[in-house]
């Protein structure tokens, strides 16, 4: 389970870039940073787990390396104010096990959920990237085989607010003179139209990406870190292929990079490739729009707007 380590200690120890990073986000959260040597004693005494291994420091969460008191080594993660954790808590529960990390107990009021341990390297580390986005593909057919929460929202109820707030983002683009064409704009509006019609009733990872993949026992791929989101697993592929961005803007052809890790991608998961393309292309808009009107990084932010250039002739 990536992160950045803080050292081992009676209680999970939080570094000075995470607690920037939660404070950032919502000043509130102090009670929770303050608090976390109470909750641990809490948690550690009702679930039987000593600390085994230095705490990872992730965006929101703490994942704490644990040894029950039958010696089976497991993971407590601790989600900050700043998310929910009932989402993930009832999506691993769907999931139980089957592609996904196993949810070993979980208290919602605390935030906190007890985890099988995986420390296994992440697909975003294989060499063999072709190999990485089937293996992916894989993973999310593996996963659209859960029952869904009958109250599990979907992508095509969320399809109209995606198509408002990119058209407000494509406004404040065009006042500062970074937007994309309005033919971007409609073709990318076209996609989400579609996507708001569709019926696709599977359980999704909702951002499935190479890093939140992580290997277990032998040829065993796991995810971590889901969503709770019904919808076509086609809308993983923008996820999956993001996580080589930058190695694809660097190729010599990168266009024709993106697209074949999505085929890859799409015959694995057994989804159809235009559709995962189109919304591909729609989330790139998206994400470009985002990072650049919230102070992304510009590098980051030029990336992604050559993906969605690059992308557009084919969408």
């Amino acid at each position: 389970m990536p992160g950045e380590d803080g050292p081992v200690g009676t209680s999970p120890t939080v570094t000075a870039t995470f607690s920037a990073e939660i404070l950032r986000r919502d000043t509130s959260a102090a009670r929770w940073l303050d608090g976390l040597p109470g909750l641990w004693r809490s948690l550690s005494t009702e679930w039987g787990v000593e600390i085994d291994g230095p705490t990872r420091n992730g965006a929101t969460s703490l994942v704490v390396p644990v040894v029950t008191r039958s010696g089976v080594r497991a993971a407590v993660k601790l989600a900050s104010p700043v998310v929910r954790i009932d989402p993930e808590v009832a999506a691993l529960s769907a999931f139980a096990g089957r592609g996904a990390v196993r949810l070993l107990d979980a208290d919602t009021t605390r935030q906190a959920m007890l985890l099988e341990w995986i420390d296994g390297t992440a697909l975003s580390e294989l060499h063999d990237t072709v190999a990485a986005m089937a293996i992916a593909g894989r993973l999310s057919r593996e996963l659209a085989g859960a029952t869904p929460p009958p109250d599990a929202p979907s992508l095509a109820g969320q399809a109209n607010g995606w198509s408002a707030q990119l058209r407000e983002q494509h406004l404040v683009a065009q006042r500062s003179g970074a937007a994309l064409s309005n033919e971007h704009l409609q073709v990318a509006l076209e996609a989400i139209d579609r996507l708001a019609s569709d019926g696709t009733s599977t359980l999704t990872h909702g951002d499935l990406s190479l890093a939140n993949i992580l290997q277990a026992d032998g040829d065993r791929w796991v995810a971590i870190d889901p969503l709770l989101l019904v919808g076509t697993p086609a809308n993983e592929a923008h996820t999956v292929t993001r996580s080589h961005l930058a190695t694809a803007i660097g190729s010599d052809d990168p266009s024709a990079l993106l697209v074949n890790w999505t085929r890859r991608f799409t015959e694995a998961a057994e989804v159809d490739f235009s559709t995962a393309h189109a919304l591909s292309f729609a989330r790139y808009i998206a994400s470009y729009y985002w990072e650049s009107q919230n102070d992304g990084e510009p590098v980051n932010v030029a990336r992604l707007r050559q993906a969605a250039l690059l992308l557009a002739p084919l969408a």
